[in-house]
């Protein structure tokens, strides 16, 4: 099994916006890596699966991983989707669009020198929400139809 890297520690703004903007919903981490970031927002109360292609068993902060691609993912109205510091690839744009076609916000965590090539070619609604939100002083945007 493939050794996973933690990418994106989330500040404690990160966690608060979630708590307040989306309490009731059911979250859904795409990428999730370790699982770490659900686990924290977990702990914070909110409903948060996990979803990551590549299983990081040996790695896992959480004991319930789904193992899929994340664009395969039937999202529904009522979940939000969150994709922290993606690894590289064709399933970023595939997985934002699969969300944002069936109804679901996405929350978008990265660094802006990632911006043109994940997020400005989709045909969104791309909001910046909040910046310096982790240890490496990543930005969050909101995409929506």
């Amino acid at each position: 099994m493939p050794m996973c890297s933690r990418f994106f520690e989330p500040k404690a703004e990160f966690v608060d916006w979630c708590k307040k903007t989306h309490p009731d919903a059911d979250w859904v981490d795409c990428g999730a890596g370790q699982g770490y970031v659900v686990k924290v927002l977990r702990e914070a109360g909110l409903s948060v699966a996990g979803v990551d292609l590549y299983m990081c068993d040996d790695d896992l902060v959480i004991d319930d991983m789904i193992a899929m691609d994340s664009a395969m993912f039937p999202f529904y109205n009522g979940m939000v989707a969150l994709m922290c510091r993606p690894c590289r690839g064709d399933w970023i744009h595939a997985t934002i669009i699969k969300a944002v076609e069936n109804g679901c916000p996405m929350v978008y965590v990265g660094k802006q020198s990632h911006f043109d090539k994940d997020l400005a070619p989709l045909p969104y609604k791309v909001e910046l929400v909040l910046s310096d939100i982790g240890k490496d002083g990543e930005n969050m945007w909101l995409v929506t139809k």
